[in-house]
């Protein structure tokens, strides 16, 4: 699980990548602002490839995530948000709390 930053023009947004990885190939699920979303992608090396879509009444949204895994807990570059523009992003590795027990 990776906490993920969209940072827009005029804002930002927190939201989700739940990942599962095999060879080089992920899966998963995008927890975005309004829905949740199959994810599909890619990691060669530092170098990251992650898509989604939502798709509410006829309107379609992509989403292309590329970037770079700076370490095992970090990663960042940019989001194609295809007619809607271009914005900036960045995840890490989601903190679980450890039990006092």
């Amino acid at each position: 699980e990776w906490d993920l930053e969209i940072r827009f023009a005029a804002g930002t947004a927190k939201q989700t990548f739940v990942f599962n990885q095999k060879d080089n190939n992920l899966t998963g699920t995008h927890y975005a602002s309004f829905a949740s979303r199959e994810l599909t992608g890619t990691v060669y090396g530092q170098n990251i490839l992650v898509r989604s879509s939502y798709t509410q009444n006829g309107v379609r949204l992509n989403f292309e995530f590329t970037g770079m895994v700076s370490s095992v807990d970090a990663m960042e570059g940019k989001l194609s948000l295809s007619e809607y523009g271009m914005a900036e992003w960045k995840a890490t590795r989601h903190q679980y709390k450890k039990d006092k027990n």
